[in-house]
């Protein structure tokens, strides 16, 4: 069985649970965040939204470094 077979089912469980919790989202809220350090609504939805692409990315690409060496680390959160 190649792997893609054994994932595929997870994947679109899991993708259905996505597609639930974005088509809740008030569009009237996008700007409300929980804390002053949380993504607000619209940037979550941002998020789920780019999740199926990394996990074709993750499939896909033999080796990935989300931090090259020399380089400075990003910063993953508002402050």
């Amino acid at each position: 069985m190649a792997i893609r077979d054994s994932l595929l089912p997870e994947f679109e469980q899991e993708m259905a649970g996505v597609r639930k919790t974005l088509e809740r989202m008030p569009e009237d809220k996008l700007d409300w965040a929980p804390h002053p350090k949380s993504m607000t609504v619209a940037r979550l939805c941002g998020h789920l939204a780019e999740l199926p692409m990394w996990a074709y990315t993750t499939l896909d690409t033999e080796e990935l470094d989300v931090m090259p060496a020399g380089e400075p680390p990003k910063a993953t959160v508002a402050e």
